[in-house]
């Protein structure tokens, strides 16, 4: 009697480290998809997902490490660093880099100056994996993206435009009185 109880117990234990690591296994394949899906998608949304173990564990995999933002707006000109979690790391603004007023608006002397500081101050950047999103660039894209090339290791281009083709609706003109 004593014996067949001795065998049931370890059986039990052996069936639950079984169970246990069944689902262990369970999750390490939900996780390696989660980082599957990340690696092909946005990787401005891998801080909502990842643990510091994920996040070592996708740097090691030389993907993005640090995102460059430029975004051009009708009168300013912006440029954010940030690492794949998304903690700012550098920003700079048209203002920031002394153009005031009208000097905002010209996009190639800001785009140079931003290109001179790229490659001086943030030498962080160099031999690194690096995601480029480009907001509002237009027929510029190629010639930023060429320059950037030849400093940075690139790894993924996103360009994305958010100015309307049409615009908005005009408001009603009101009729005159008389």
């Amino acid at each position: 009697i004593v014996s067949n109880k001795t065998n049931t117990l370890i059986l039990n234990q052996f069936f639950k480290h079984l169970f246990l690591k069944k689902k262990y296994l369970q999750s390490l394949k939900k996780q390696s998809i989660l980082i599957k899906v990340l690696k092909n998608t946005n990787y401005k949304l891998i801080d909502h997902s990842l643990t510091k173990e994920k996040y070592k564990a996708l740097v090691n995999d030389n993907i993005i490490m640090y995102i460059i933002n430029i975004i051009f707006s009708r009168s300013n000109t912006f440029l954010t660093i940030t690492n794949s979690i998304g903690q700012l790391k550098f920003y700079a603004s048209a203002g920031h880099l002394n153009f005031k007023g009208k000097s905002k608006k010209s996009r190639s002397n800001v785009l140079k100056s931003i290109y001179q500081l790229l490659s001086t101050k943030l030498n962080f950047l160099k031999g690194k994996p690096i995601a480029l999103h480009l907001k509002n660039v237009g027929f510029k894209r190629f010639s930023i993206i060429q320059k950037l090339k030849t400093k940075f290791f690139i790894k993924s281009i996103k360009i994305f435009n958010v100015f309307p083709f049409n615009g908005c609706r005009k408001k009603k003109v009101k009729r005159k009185k008389i």
